[in-house]
Protein backbone atom coordinates (compact mmCIF):
# COMPACT_ATOMS: atom_id res chain seq x y z
CA UNK A 1 0.00 0.00 0.00
CA UNK A 2 1.49 3.64 -0.94
CA UNK A 3 2.29 5.63 2.01
CA UNK A 4 1.86 9.37 1.57
CA UNK A 5 2.20 12.02 3.79
CA UNK A 6 -0.30 13.55 5.13
CA UNK A 7 -2.34 15.36 7.66
CA UNK A 8 -6.14 15.56 9.43
CA UNK A 9 -8.14 17.71 11.67
CA UNK A 10 -11.87 16.93 12.43
CA UNK A 11 -14.50 18.24 9.97
CA UNK A 12 -16.00 21.18 12.51
CA UNK A 13 -12.21 22.58 12.95
CA UNK A 14 -12.15 23.70 9.45
CA UNK A 15 -13.44 27.07 8.25
CA UNK A 16 -15.98 28.37 8.01
CA UNK A 17 -17.48 25.80 10.71
CA UNK A 18 -14.77 26.63 13.25
CA UNK A 19 -16.07 30.06 13.65
CA UNK A 20 -19.49 29.30 14.16
CA UNK A 21 -19.14 25.55 15.35
CA UNK A 22 -17.11 27.10 18.72
CA UNK A 23 -18.53 30.68 19.07
CA UNK A 24 -19.93 30.09 22.42
CA UNK A 25 -18.33 30.12 25.68
CA UNK A 26 -15.34 27.75 24.11
CA UNK A 27 -12.65 30.00 22.75
CA UNK A 28 -11.32 27.20 20.86
CA UNK A 29 -12.85 28.29 17.77
CA UNK A 30 -9.59 28.25 15.59
CA UNK A 31 -8.90 27.01 12.29
CA UNK A 32 -7.15 23.80 13.15
CA UNK A 33 -6.98 23.00 9.58
CA UNK A 34 -4.45 25.68 8.76
CA UNK A 35 -2.17 24.32 11.54
CA UNK A 36 -2.46 20.85 10.58
CA UNK A 37 -1.61 21.73 6.72
CA UNK A 38 1.99 24.11 8.18
CA UNK A 39 3.04 20.80 10.00
CA UNK A 40 2.85 19.16 6.60
CA UNK A 41 3.87 21.87 4.45
CA UNK A 42 7.42 22.09 6.72
CA UNK A 43 7.89 18.24 6.91
CA UNK A 44 6.96 17.14 3.63
CA UNK A 45 6.76 20.24 0.85
CA UNK A 46 10.57 21.10 1.51
CA UNK A 47 13.60 18.80 0.95
CA UNK A 48 15.06 17.92 4.29
CA UNK A 49 17.85 20.16 4.07
CA UNK A 50 15.93 23.33 3.48
CA UNK A 51 13.33 22.03 6.19
CA UNK A 52 16.07 21.54 9.04
CA UNK A 53 17.56 24.73 7.77
CA UNK A 54 14.32 26.77 7.98
CA UNK A 55 13.48 24.99 11.46
CA UNK A 56 16.54 26.15 12.71
CA UNK A 57 15.83 30.11 11.87
CA UNK A 58 12.02 29.27 13.51
CA UNK A 59 13.82 27.82 16.50
CA UNK A 60 16.08 30.82 16.61
CA UNK A 61 13.65 33.40 16.36
CA UNK A 62 11.20 31.12 18.95
CA UNK A 63 13.83 31.73 21.63
CA UNK A 64 14.38 35.33 20.82
CA UNK A 65 10.36 36.10 21.45
CA UNK A 66 10.48 34.04 24.42
CA UNK A 67 13.34 35.75 26.19
CA UNK A 68 11.54 38.61 25.24
CA UNK A 69 8.44 38.07 27.34
CA UNK A 70 6.39 37.38 24.25
CA UNK A 71 4.00 33.66 23.80
CA UNK A 72 3.55 33.92 27.54
CA UNK A 73 1.78 30.61 28.11
CA UNK A 74 0.89 29.98 24.08
CA UNK A 75 1.29 26.73 22.35
CA UNK A 76 3.62 27.94 20.22
CA UNK A 77 5.91 28.20 22.91
CA UNK A 78 6.50 24.47 22.46
CA UNK A 79 9.18 24.14 19.67
CA UNK A 80 9.91 25.60 16.30
CA UNK A 81 7.34 23.28 14.58
CA UNK A 82 4.63 24.13 16.55
CA UNK A 83 6.03 27.88 16.39
CA UNK A 84 5.43 27.75 12.88
CA UNK A 85 1.93 25.82 12.27
CA UNK A 86 0.90 28.53 15.45
CA UNK A 87 2.03 31.35 13.47
CA UNK A 88 0.65 30.42 9.99
CA UNK A 89 -2.53 30.49 11.62
CA UNK A 90 -2.74 33.93 12.19
CA UNK A 91 -0.65 34.70 8.36
CA UNK A 92 -4.19 33.12 6.83
CA UNK A 93 -6.39 35.05 9.06
CA UNK A 94 -7.04 32.65 12.01
CA UNK A 95 -5.33 32.71 15.47
CA UNK A 96 -3.15 30.19 17.28
CA UNK A 97 -3.83 29.57 21.07
CA UNK A 98 -2.83 32.57 22.78
CA UNK A 99 -2.08 31.13 26.04
CA UNK A 100 -2.08 33.66 28.75
CA UNK A 101 -0.82 36.74 26.27
CA UNK A 102 -2.68 40.06 27.33
CA UNK A 103 -4.34 42.02 26.23
CA UNK A 104 -5.93 38.98 24.06
CA UNK A 105 -4.50 38.41 20.56
CA UNK A 106 -6.78 39.19 17.55
CA UNK A 107 -7.03 36.76 14.31
CA UNK A 108 -4.90 37.53 11.49
CA UNK A 109 -1.29 38.71 10.44
CA UNK A 110 -2.05 42.26 11.38
CA UNK A 111 -1.66 41.58 15.17
CA UNK A 112 1.19 39.24 14.41
CA UNK A 113 3.11 41.89 12.43
CA UNK A 114 2.64 43.93 15.70
CA UNK A 115 3.68 41.51 18.33
CA UNK A 116 6.42 40.11 16.42
CA UNK A 117 7.69 41.53 13.81
CA UNK A 118 10.49 39.28 12.87
CA UNK A 119 8.92 36.17 13.12
CA UNK A 120 6.06 37.29 10.90
CA UNK A 121 8.19 37.93 8.25
CA UNK A 122 9.69 35.05 8.39
CA UNK A 123 6.41 33.04 8.39
CA UNK A 124 5.06 35.76 5.56
CA UNK A 125 8.62 35.16 3.09
CA UNK A 126 8.22 31.34 3.40
CA UNK A 127 4.69 31.05 2.59
CA UNK A 128 5.12 33.89 -0.23
CA UNK A 129 8.03 32.39 -1.85
CA UNK A 130 10.55 34.78 -1.30
CA UNK A 131 12.69 33.34 1.52
CA UNK A 132 16.29 33.49 0.10
CA UNK A 133 16.33 29.57 0.70
CA UNK A 134 13.44 29.07 -0.97
CA UNK A 135 14.85 31.48 -3.93
CA UNK A 136 18.42 29.58 -3.63
CA UNK A 137 16.26 25.92 -3.73
CA UNK A 138 14.37 27.67 -6.81
CA UNK A 139 17.71 28.35 -8.64
CA UNK A 140 19.49 24.73 -7.81
CA UNK A 141 16.54 23.13 -9.43
CA UNK A 142 15.92 24.94 -12.13
CA UNK A 143 17.34 28.36 -12.54
CA UNK A 144 16.01 31.80 -11.56
CA UNK A 145 16.10 34.59 -14.19
CA UNK A 146 15.38 37.99 -14.04
CA UNK A 147 13.47 38.97 -17.15
CA UNK A 148 13.48 41.65 -18.65
CA UNK A 149 10.91 43.14 -21.25
CA UNK A 150 10.89 41.10 -25.02
CA UNK A 151 11.61 43.48 -27.62
CA UNK A 152 8.56 44.20 -29.74
CA UNK A 153 4.64 44.80 -28.68
CA UNK A 154 3.86 41.69 -31.13
CA UNK A 155 5.47 38.69 -29.24
CA UNK A 156 3.40 35.68 -28.76
CA UNK A 157 3.49 32.27 -26.85
CA UNK A 158 5.01 29.77 -28.45
CA UNK A 159 4.10 25.74 -27.95
CA UNK A 160 4.10 24.41 -24.84
CA UNK A 161 7.71 24.43 -23.29
CA UNK A 162 8.76 23.31 -19.70
CA UNK A 163 6.68 23.95 -17.00
CA UNK A 164 7.50 26.47 -14.83
CA UNK A 165 7.02 29.53 -12.72
CA UNK A 166 6.56 33.27 -13.04
CA UNK A 167 6.64 35.67 -10.41
CA UNK A 168 5.42 39.04 -10.96
CA UNK A 169 6.91 41.69 -8.19
CA UNK A 170 4.75 44.60 -8.28
CA UNK A 171 7.08 47.86 -6.80
CA UNK A 172 5.00 50.95 -8.23
CA UNK A 173 2.39 53.05 -6.55
CA UNK A 174 -0.48 51.27 -8.82
CA UNK A 175 -2.02 47.63 -9.42
CA UNK A 176 -0.94 45.71 -12.35
CA UNK A 177 -3.12 43.28 -14.52
CA UNK A 178 -0.89 40.05 -15.69
CA UNK A 179 -2.51 38.58 -18.96
CA UNK A 180 -1.30 35.99 -21.25
CA UNK A 181 -0.67 36.25 -24.22
CA UNK A 182 -2.19 33.59 -26.47
CA UNK A 183 -0.86 31.97 -29.53
CA UNK A 184 -3.05 34.34 -31.41
CA UNK A 185 -2.29 37.25 -30.29
CA UNK A 186 -5.16 37.62 -27.76
CA UNK A 187 -4.94 38.29 -24.41
CA UNK A 188 -6.29 36.19 -21.71
CA UNK A 189 -6.44 38.17 -18.00
CA UNK A 190 -5.66 35.65 -15.15
CA UNK A 191 -4.40 38.13 -12.05
CA UNK A 192 -5.05 41.71 -10.53
CA UNK A 193 -1.26 42.36 -8.48
CA UNK A 194 -1.93 45.31 -5.87
CA UNK A 195 0.63 47.73 -4.92
CA UNK A 196 3.42 46.35 -3.22
CA UNK A 197 2.06 42.63 -3.44
CA UNK A 198 3.63 39.81 -5.36
CA UNK A 199 1.65 36.90 -7.61
CA UNK A 200 3.14 33.40 -8.96
CA UNK A 201 1.80 32.17 -11.70
CA UNK A 202 2.06 28.71 -13.42
CA UNK A 203 3.17 28.90 -16.86
CA UNK A 204 5.37 26.63 -19.74
CA UNK A 205 8.61 28.33 -20.97
CA UNK A 206 8.03 30.19 -24.40
CA UNK A 207 4.66 31.92 -23.12
CA UNK A 208 4.23 35.47 -22.91
CA UNK A 209 2.69 37.72 -20.80
CA UNK A 210 1.78 41.20 -21.28
CA UNK A 211 1.99 43.65 -17.92
CA UNK A 212 -0.61 46.52 -18.23
CA UNK A 213 -1.51 49.29 -15.38
CA UNK A 214 -4.86 48.86 -13.85
CA UNK A 215 -6.72 51.98 -13.78
CA UNK A 216 -6.89 55.33 -16.12
CA UNK A 217 -5.77 54.98 -19.76
CA UNK A 218 -4.13 51.49 -18.42
CA UNK A 219 -1.13 51.71 -19.78
CA UNK A 220 0.74 48.66 -21.41
CA UNK A 221 4.33 48.26 -19.58
CA UNK A 222 5.32 45.90 -21.97
CA UNK A 223 5.83 41.76 -22.44
CA UNK A 224 8.09 38.61 -21.03
CA UNK A 225 8.35 35.79 -22.29
CA UNK A 226 8.71 32.63 -19.84
CA UNK A 227 12.08 31.01 -19.54
CA UNK A 228 12.73 27.35 -17.36
CA UNK A 229 12.64 27.32 -13.36
CA UNK A 230 11.28 30.79 -12.02
CA UNK A 231 11.17 33.85 -13.96
CA UNK A 232 10.96 36.98 -11.90
CA UNK A 233 9.60 40.49 -13.26
CA UNK A 234 10.03 43.35 -11.11
CA UNK A 235 7.82 46.57 -11.92
CA UNK A 236 8.71 49.73 -10.43
CA UNK A 237 6.58 52.41 -11.96
CA UNK A 238 4.68 53.00 -15.49
CA UNK A 239 6.51 54.29 -18.51
CA UNK A 240 5.99 58.05 -19.79
CA UNK A 241 5.02 56.61 -23.43
CA UNK A 242 6.44 53.14 -24.77
CA UNK A 243 7.68 50.26 -22.53
CA UNK A 244 11.35 50.12 -21.70
CA UNK A 245 13.74 48.49 -24.25
CA UNK A 246 15.01 45.23 -23.93
CA UNK A 247 17.25 42.47 -25.29
CA UNK A 248 15.83 40.63 -28.09
CA UNK A 249 13.64 37.70 -26.73
CA UNK A 250 13.61 35.92 -23.25
CA UNK A 251 16.53 36.71 -20.88
CA UNK A 252 18.62 33.92 -20.15
CA UNK A 253 17.86 32.30 -17.01
CA UNK A 254 20.86 31.79 -14.05
CA UNK A 255 23.51 28.55 -14.31
CA UNK A 256 21.68 25.31 -14.24
CA UNK A 257 18.61 26.23 -15.77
Amino acid sequence: MLKLPSDSCAQQRAPPVAVSHFASADRDHRDICSHEFAHTLLDWGFPPRLSAALKAELEALRLAGCAAGRWAGAYARSNADEFWAELCMWHVGSRGDYGSISPQPRPGRRWLRRYDTAAAALVSSVLEGRHPLLLAQADEDGGVAELGWAAGDAVSSEGDGEACTLLVVNEAGHALRLSWVEAGGGLRTYAEVPPGGRAGQSTYSGHAWELQSVGGAGVVLGRVVACAGLGVVRVSGVPAAQPPSASAGAPESAAGS
